[in-house]
Protein backbone atom coordinates (compact mmCIF):
# COMPACT_ATOMS: atom_id res chain seq x y z
CA UNK A 1 0.00 0.00 0.00
CA UNK A 2 0.77 3.57 -0.37
CA UNK A 3 2.32 5.57 2.98
CA UNK A 4 -0.03 8.41 4.46
CA UNK A 5 1.50 11.74 4.92
CA UNK A 6 -1.31 12.83 6.90
CA UNK A 7 -1.13 10.78 10.13
CA UNK A 8 -1.17 12.28 13.67
CA UNK A 9 1.00 10.20 15.45
CA UNK A 10 1.14 10.06 19.33
CA UNK A 11 3.71 7.85 20.96
CA UNK A 12 5.01 7.25 24.56
CA UNK A 13 8.40 5.10 25.13
CA UNK A 14 8.66 3.46 28.75
CA UNK A 15 5.85 6.06 29.53
CA UNK A 16 7.33 9.52 28.22
CA UNK A 17 5.61 11.16 26.07
CA UNK A 18 7.43 11.39 22.20
CA UNK A 19 5.34 12.41 19.86
CA UNK A 20 7.07 15.84 19.76
CA UNK A 21 10.11 13.55 18.54
CA UNK A 22 8.03 11.72 14.93
CA UNK A 23 9.40 13.24 12.27
CA UNK A 24 7.13 13.12 9.11
CA UNK A 25 10.28 12.69 6.40
CA UNK A 26 7.49 12.22 3.25
CA UNK A 27 5.80 9.93 1.27
CA UNK A 28 4.11 8.22 4.19
CA UNK A 29 7.62 7.37 6.07
CA UNK A 30 7.89 8.50 9.46
CA UNK A 31 10.80 8.71 11.98
CA UNK A 32 11.58 8.94 15.61
CA UNK A 33 14.91 8.55 17.19
CA UNK A 34 14.29 6.96 20.85
CA UNK A 35 16.54 7.33 23.92
CA UNK A 36 18.26 3.93 24.60
CA UNK A 37 16.79 2.14 27.96
CA UNK A 38 18.71 -0.98 28.39
CA UNK A 39 16.82 -4.38 30.68
CA UNK A 40 18.99 -6.44 32.58
CA UNK A 41 17.97 -10.19 32.07
CA UNK A 42 15.14 -10.85 34.64
CA UNK A 43 13.96 -6.81 33.85
CA UNK A 44 10.59 -6.14 32.52
CA UNK A 45 11.12 -4.88 28.89
CA UNK A 46 10.16 -1.22 27.93
CA UNK A 47 6.99 -0.21 26.16
CA UNK A 48 6.88 1.73 23.24
CA UNK A 49 3.30 2.92 22.53
CA UNK A 50 1.54 4.34 19.25
CA UNK A 51 -1.79 5.59 18.29
CA UNK A 52 -2.43 6.64 14.75
CA UNK A 53 -4.82 8.49 13.11
CA UNK A 54 -5.35 9.55 9.70
CA UNK A 55 -8.27 10.77 8.19
CA UNK A 56 -10.54 7.63 5.85
CA UNK A 57 -8.76 5.31 7.89
CA UNK A 58 -9.30 3.55 11.03
CA UNK A 59 -7.79 4.56 14.43
CA UNK A 60 -4.88 1.91 14.87
CA UNK A 61 -3.37 1.78 18.75
CA UNK A 62 0.17 -0.70 18.38
CA UNK A 63 2.14 -1.19 21.43
CA UNK A 64 5.40 -3.93 21.63
CA UNK A 65 7.57 -4.71 24.74
CA UNK A 66 11.78 -4.01 23.89
CA UNK A 67 14.48 -5.57 25.89
CA UNK A 68 17.91 -4.73 25.10
CA UNK A 69 20.43 -6.64 27.46
CA UNK A 70 23.45 -4.14 28.28
CA UNK A 71 25.58 -6.97 28.34
CA UNK A 72 25.15 -7.25 23.85
CA UNK A 73 26.12 -3.20 23.84
CA UNK A 74 30.02 -2.41 23.50
CA UNK A 75 30.99 0.26 26.16
CA UNK A 76 33.71 1.96 24.01
CA UNK A 77 32.64 3.28 20.48
CA UNK A 78 34.64 1.64 17.56
CA UNK A 79 37.36 3.36 16.12
CA UNK A 80 35.89 3.15 12.49
CA UNK A 81 33.17 5.25 11.08
CA UNK A 82 29.69 3.06 12.38
CA UNK A 83 27.94 4.64 9.45
CA UNK A 84 29.28 2.48 7.13
CA UNK A 85 27.71 -0.39 6.15
CA UNK A 86 30.41 -2.97 5.31
CA UNK A 87 33.07 -1.33 6.62
CA UNK A 88 35.62 -4.07 7.57
CA UNK A 89 35.12 -5.57 4.19
CA UNK A 90 36.17 -2.27 2.30
CA UNK A 91 39.22 -1.47 4.17
CA UNK A 92 40.10 -5.57 4.21
CA UNK A 93 39.48 -5.16 -0.14
CA UNK A 94 41.19 -1.81 -0.14
CA UNK A 95 44.54 -3.42 1.49
CA UNK A 96 44.46 -6.38 -0.57
CA UNK A 97 44.38 -3.87 -3.70
CA UNK A 98 47.38 -2.23 -2.37
CA UNK A 99 49.45 -5.42 -1.22
CA UNK A 100 48.29 -6.57 -5.03
CA UNK A 101 49.93 -3.44 -6.64
CA UNK A 102 52.51 -3.40 -4.79
CA UNK A 103 53.35 -7.23 -5.10
CA UNK A 104 52.87 -6.90 -9.25
CA UNK A 105 53.65 -3.27 -10.13
CA UNK A 106 56.43 -3.80 -12.87
CA UNK A 107 59.95 -2.35 -12.24
CA UNK A 108 61.47 0.71 -14.10
CA UNK A 109 62.91 -0.49 -17.83
CA UNK A 110 60.54 -3.99 -17.94
CA UNK A 111 58.42 -5.06 -20.23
Amino acid sequence: GEGVDSASIQMWWNGTDVSSDVQNIGLGVYRVLLDPITVNPGELPILLNMSIFAEGYNDTYYETSIAVDPALIKSEAPNIPPSIPGYDFLLIFGMLVIICFLIFRRKPGQS
